[in-house]
């Protein structure tokens, strides 16, 4: 199963500690870490903190397009993907929800503000010193990541729910009450050779067989589309997929 995480919460509520501490910070793509490369960050000469110098309303839409221009890119791939990019709203988060269910993601929202308290919160960005964010902006930003109640259409887990999702169950699929177990391997977007494959025992609707596919599902042939919207489009209990990436994915 692909999994997208998209953690929800202002600055300091702690969606940084909890990627560090799940060790997947190859698998996140960050709002700020996008902003650092759109925005000059200097330091002011009277208290040392450091500003982001430029109109920041004018680059945000292109560092969300260029945010998810890399989901999308990761998700083609079949990467289970963090996203840690605040308070988002119904638009932001639909546009999410959108790009999951292109790509076969089971789409998770991590309410991570809501383990958190406003003091703490408020005490966390203090520590931080001349990184701290201005105690009025970080309020407001409280405020909006409160305001959750159009969470209710969407999957919303705890933080500590995350790692029973990342881990593996077992699966047991007693392959005796099939007539015939039939191991494809990689596809690499084929299609026609595909349904020729099928059709030479039966079709994929034979539930005599059982079929496994094991390995590329997409990459190197002309018709990718076709070949996921056939294989994961539609569920069957007689067909199993070992993995569904162009390559070696995390998750």
């Amino acid at each position: 199963m692909r999994k997208l995480f998209i953690l929800r919460g202002c600055q300091s509520s702690g969606k940084s500690k909890i990627i560090k501490e799940l060790g997947v910070e190859n698998n996140t793509l960050s709002f700020n870490l996008f902003r650092s490369l759109f925005y000059d960050t200097r330091s002011t000469l009277d208290d040392n903190e450091y500003c982001i110098t430029g109109d920041v309303h004018i680059y945000d839409k292109k560092i969300i397009e260029a945010m998810m221009n890399a989901a999308e890119s990761r998700m083609s791939m079949g990467s289970t993907l963090f996203i840690d990019n605040m308070n988002l709203n119904v638009r932001d988060l639909s546009k999410w929800r959108s790009l999951a269910q292109r790509y076969y993601y089971k789409l998770f929202v991590v309410d991570v503000q809501k383990e958190t308290t406003e003091q703490e919160i408020l005490t966390r960005n203090k520590d931080k010193r001349h990184h701290s964010v201005d105690e009025n902006i970080l309020l407001d930003a409280m405020k909006k990541g409160n305001n959750n109640n159009f969470l209710k259409e969407y999957n919303v887990i705890s933080p500590k729910d995350i790692q029973k999702e990342l881990s593996f169950e077992q699966f047991v699929v007693d392959a005796s009450q099939y007539k015939k177990v039939v191991v494809i391997g990689d596809v690499h977007g084929h299609y026609e050779s595909l349904l020729e494959i099928l059709d030479s025992h039966g079709g994929i609707n034979n539930r005599k067989n059982l079929y496994v596919f094991s390995g590329d599902l997409i990459d190197r042939g002309d018709k990718n589309v076709e070949v996921v919207d056939f294989i994961l489009g539609r569920r069957r209990e007689n067909v199993i997929i070992v993995k569904a990436s162009v390559c070696s994915s995390v998750g």
